[in-house]
């Protein structure tokens, strides 16, 4: 849904009190997150995944390369990520948790 800029399709599966947490500790909303995540040209690869289900909760780890044009030139963001879901009562899997982290380098 990054990649193809589908802030809907996204929007549709993110809980309504979906919380977004960056490296620091600083919650975003998820309107916020998502036009973010969406706006503009944008290619996400992910690897590294892992995960685990229990009954209608599951959570997932990757790490990401995101590559954006950001104010006139080609920038590469590379990081890990955690996401919570839980299935709702229609079935579907609903995000309610993001955790972010950039890499970093000493």
């Amino acid at each position: 849904m990054i990649n193809a800029g589908d802030a809907e399709g996204l929007m549709a599966i993110a809980a309504d009190n979906l919380v977004f947490l960056d490296e620091d500790g600083h919650r975003m909303p998820r309107a916020i997150m998502i036009d973010r995540l969406t706006a503009g040209q944008k290619r996400m690869e992910i690897s590294s995944v892992y995960g685990q289900r229990w009954d209608d909760v599951g959570w997932a780890s990757f790490n990401y390369t995101l590559e954006e044009r950001f104010l006139n030139r080609d920038v590469t963001l590379r990081g890990t990520a955690s996401i919570v879901s839980r299935r709702n009562e229609g079935g579907v899997r609903m995000i309610h948790m993001v955790h972010n982290s950039l890499e970093q380098t000493a």
